[in-house]
């Protein structure tokens, strides 16, 4: 009998394998978290309306774009010194990260972390 073998045939092996699974879960799990977090950072550019949005407290800036499945709305963050409040109204062209929606919640907007803007049209 090898020692892997009996391993598994002591009396406590239910629990071994139950720490096995465990530790394979656990690492699954790691390994599916990484891989959404790279698809959510990879580099991104997309072209808009910049709209502020009004009923916020403090300043929370959009970018309302249409395509062919309809209208998608980016909620703004800033990963450097950009003025969105110059551009309110203008159509702009953004790069950065978007941060994937979280399906449990469809109302919410991603988040777009803008490292450049460029504005291309003075209106919407």
């Amino acid at each position: 009998m090898s020692i892997s073998s009996t391993w598994f045939a002591t009396e406590g092996s239910r629990s071994r394998r139950s720490a096995l699974w465990l530790i394979g879960a656990l690492a699954v799990s790691i390994f599916l978290g990484r891989s959404v977090l790279a698809r959510s950072q990879r580099p991104l550019t997309i072209s808009g309306c910049l709209e502020r949005d009004a009923a916020a407290r403090s300043p929370v800036y959009k970018l309302v774009t249409k395509g062919a499945s309809g209208t998608v709305i980016y909620q703004l963050t800033a990963a450097g010194a950009i003025d969105f409040a110059a551009d309110v109204g203008h159509v702009v062209e953004v790069t950065g990260s978007v941060t994937e929606r979280d399906p449990r919640r469809p109302q919410d907007e991603a988040v777009l972390t803008v490292r450049s803007m460029r504005k291309i049209a003075d209106r919407c």
